[in-house]
This record gives C-alpha cells, structure tokens and sequence, in this order.
C-alpha cells in the first residue's frame, strides 16, 4: 500500500488507469464528491474519518490505513467499510485520490506565469488557497453543528469566547460583536492566571465558544473541560477533528487553515464566525434595533460636551457600529 506521495506502488496498471479516471470524473477529485453526497449517511466514525479527509487531506495522504485509524482512535476496520461506504474497493484506492489531489494543489502553487514575480505568484496564490479553505469548509462542515452552535449561543446567560494567540483576536472580535445584539460576552485569553481570572464565574447557565488551530490549543481546550465539568455547553470552532479542542468540546465546527506557508490560515475560521454573528444578528434585530438606537441618543447627548468638531450621524455609520 502506497504511504506517502513519492513512493512507488504495487498495484497494477489497471487499477492506477481506474483510479486515475475516477479522479477525474467531472474534471474534480471524486472522493471529495462522495463524502459530501454521503456525508449525511455517515455514522459518526465515518464522518470523523470524512471530516479529517477534507480538512486535512495533506496529513491524510501521507497516512496508512493503521495510522490513520490510530491518528482518529478508531479501528482499521472503520477506515476500511468507509472506503467502502464510498464505492471504493478498499483503502488504497481511496488514498490513491487523496494523494493525487494534494500533489495537484501543491504543484499548482509553482506553476510560473508569464510576467509574475515571485512575489506575484506567492500571493495569488495565497488567494487561491483561501478560495479552497471556503470551498473545503463549506462542503465538509456539519449544518446540525452549526445550528446547535447557535443556539447554544443565543440561550446562554453569558458566552465566554476563548482563544489563545491569535485565537484570542477572534474571539475578542466575536464578543465585541455579540454585544452589539444585547448578549453578555466576556474574552478569555492570556496566561493561567488571567484565564482563571476571567473564566472563574462560568456556570451551568453560560456558554463557551473556544478558537484553536493546533495541538498549541491546549489551554483553550482546558477552558473547555472546566466549562463541561460545571454544565455549561461548549462550543469548539478549530481547523481539525483531532485538535485538543475537538477532543472536548460539546459542539465542534471544522474550518479548513491550509495554507501556503506553516502558519495556518484564519480565513474560514473567520467567515465561520461571521455566519455565526449574521445568523444571529437576524434572529435579534429588534434587540439589535434597540441597541444601535440606544447608543444613537447616547452619542447625540454626549456630542454636547465635547469640544472636537462632530459630524452627525448617518445610516452608514450606524451599520459599522
């Protein structure tokens, strides 16, 4: 069985001719079409298994079928009967496809263009990446999560957004937003002390929305088992299943950070959030209504005291803030 990108397999000429026809079926990559025409029918090891092909194809193609089930605590039996669920003979028909699509997006990253810099190519080709974090996102979240996500959010008595690094910057930007809806929201990041501090009055009533890309998420996931050992509901929002944040949370959304360089990207991370804030922002407008009228007369009295010259306020403004 073949077990990285450059070795050299035993099957015969045959079956790489099938293999590479059903690649191509469509002009696209048909085991990414078949998890997402099945992916409702899945059991939840299967999808799991789905889950990690789509969000983390790179690491996958380089995986055997033991180390993969090791990789996502499942048994080689559960890799082999989801190949199978997905109309392949087996295993290494499927990798065969998993791997010729990341060494199609890899390769597609050096392909010169006429009259680029290398500076050019690197950034159109950092955008063609994001388009494919979205695209990957979009086919391979689960909308039941996103919905129970949601609604984890708009009953809680307070959310706890929770990130570290650049994870912190995200859920500062969520809670800032979510006060714009009239919900309670507190930002947890920092060290040890400053997340105790922070953190220290959730309860069974409250909610937990953490951020992580990477096993360096630990601390968030922590947040997140303290939360469950006190009965608040948590909510996960990381670029793999098998990130220490989706090992704990309640409720986990997967965002594709694949990237052109090592650090990962935020972009589907961040259109993850913003389908969470506009769904919710539709479901309060009236409070959201009410708040932006409450901080409209708020400025008109507070304009008056101030000595700087003040333009007055339109609708545009208003929508920005």
């Amino acid at each position: 069985m073949a077990v990285g990108l450059g070795i050299t397999t035993t099957r015969t000429a045959a079956h790489k001719d099938r293999s590479r026809r059903s690649m191509l079926v469509g002009g696209g990559y048909m085991y990414r079409d078949r998890i997402r025409q099945n992916y409702e029918r899945l059991s939840k090891n299967q999808k799991r298994i789905a889950d990690f092909l789509m969000t983390s194809h790179r690491e996958a193609a380089f995986m055997t079928a033991s180390q993969l089930a090791k990789m996502l605590s499942v048994d080689v039996a559960s890799i082999t009967r989801f190949a199978q669920r997905l109309e392949y003979r087996g295993y290494p028909e499927l990798l065969d496809e998993v791997q010729a699509f990341v060494k199609e997006e890899m390769s597609a990253g050096f392909r010169p263009v006429e009259g680029q810099s290398e500076a050019g190519r690197l950034f159109l080709r950092t955008l063609t990446v994001e388009r494919e974090n979205l695209e990957r996102t979009l086919a391979g979240i689960s909308v039941e999560a996103a919905e129970q996500a949601i609604q984890i959010l708009a009953h809680a008595r307070v959310i706890y957004a929770v990130g570290q690094h650049t994870g912190g910057y995200l859920a500062a930007g969520l809670a800032v937003r979510l006060g714009l809806l009239g919900l309670k929201a507190v930002v947890v990041t920092g060290d040890g002390v400053q997340i105790s501090l922070m953190a220290r009055d959730i309860t069974a009533e409250d909610a937990v929305i953490g951020f992580g890309f990477t096993a360096y998420a630990s601390d968030v996931a922590a947040v997140l088992a303290v939360a469950r050992d006190r009965r608040a509901k948590t909510v996960g929002v990381t670029g793999s299943v098998v990130s220490p944040i989706a090992r704990v949370a309640d409720v986990t959304l997967i965002c594709s950070a694949t990237s052109s360089t090592h650090i990962p990207s935020e972009v589907a991370m961040n259109a993850v959030i913003e389908g969470i804030f506009q769904t919710l922002a539709s479901q309060r407008a009236d409070v959201y209504n009410s708040q932006q009228q409450a901080y409209s007369t708020f400025y008109q009295q507070f304009t008056r005291y101030v000595r700087y010259p003040t333009a007055p306020i339109t609708e545009t403004m208003m929508k920005h803030y």
